[in-house]
């Protein structure tokens, strides 16, 4: 929701975002006048009661509102898109992380009206509270051991890609219960993998035992997404990096130069590679008995 010009002039606003955008009404709202300011911000819909006390502009990320309300920090699947990470699937719950050593209520590991709580051994309070994140290693760890595999690989091979993180940091970082699994997911990651759809690609076609390499670099050409048994240049056209006019014909004076060095292109969309693993499979495969 945008938030009016009237409602940024207000002074009940400014201190809501001089709390992260949420905070008690009994801090923010102390005097008649901003009480009034309260009033209509609610009847406008700008600002909401999340009742016990709670207010929250209504423009406040769910998962900020929710960490503050629950004293935590953004974590896991949750805390992606603030660190610019690529996700493979938006999460259905906020995960939160809380102290282990802060009793068991709320319950971890348990939905909670929209929230996933993990309770960590080395949680870490923010530095910001204002929009309290988990660290990138406790996010990556965490994503390691929370979500399926193919969805972990594909957060943690954006953070390696970013240089946010180096694989040995997370090796040292894994330990306690769910480690073992973990790893194991943390060895099929690939930093040079530069995007979700890249990732998957690249599993699906391991999986069926091909071998694959990924941001392999040819001459004449530059970087390729996927090499397929040093013979299939797979390219992942996601729509928000070839839809120019421009790269249009960059993607074909690519083509053309590869194909005159010997390799055979196969171009999948987003949409294939997403919902349609078995077409990717068959293709590829059906070009490689072609060489």
């Amino acid at each position: 929701m945008r938030v009016s010009g009237h409602l940024r002039r207000m002074e009940l606003y400014a201190r809501l975002q001089d709390v992260g955008g949420v905070g008690k009404r009994a801090n923010v709202a102390r005097s008649a006048r901003l009480r009034r300011e309260l009033a209509s911000a609610l009847a406008e819909g700008m600002v909401l009661d999340l009742g016990a006390g709670w207010l929250a502009t209504a423009d406040t990320q769910a998962a900020l509102v929710k960490a503050r309300r629950f004293n935590a920090t953004v974590t896991c699947v949750s805390a992606a898109g603030f660190y610019g990470l690529q996700v493979l699937r938006e999460p259905a719950h906020v995960h939160l992380a809380v102290p282990r050593s802060r009793g068991c209520r709320p319950r971890p590991s348990r939905p909670t009206t929209g929230v996933y709580l993990h309770r960590e051994s080395a949680w870490t309070r923010p530095v910001d509270p204002r929009v309290p994140l988990a660290p990138i290693a406790e996010v990556l760890t965490r994503v390691l051991r929370c979500q399926p595999e193919e969805h972990a690989i594909v957060v943690v091979d954006s953070a390696l890609n970013k240089n946010m993180i180096r694989k040995e940091e997370l090796v040292r970082a894994l330990v306690g219960p769910g480690s073992a699994h973990a790893r194991v997911a943390l060895d099929r990651c690939d930093r040079r993998s530069r995007s979700a759809i890249e990732t998957r690609a690249r599993l699906i076609l391991r999986a069926d035992g091909l071998d694959v390499r990924a941001g392999v670099v040819i001459a004449g050409v530059g970087e390729v997404d996927l090499l397929v048994e040093g013979r299939v240049v797979l390219e992942c056209d996601g729509y928000a990096f070839h839809s120019s006019r421009r790269q249009f014909g960059e993607d074909r004076r690519r083509d053309r130069a590869l194909v005159a060095a010997g390799y055979l292109v196969l171009r999948f969309t987003a949409e294939e590679i997403m919902n349609r693993p078995e077409l990717v499979v068959e293709e590829v495969r059906r070009a490689l008995a072609r060489l």
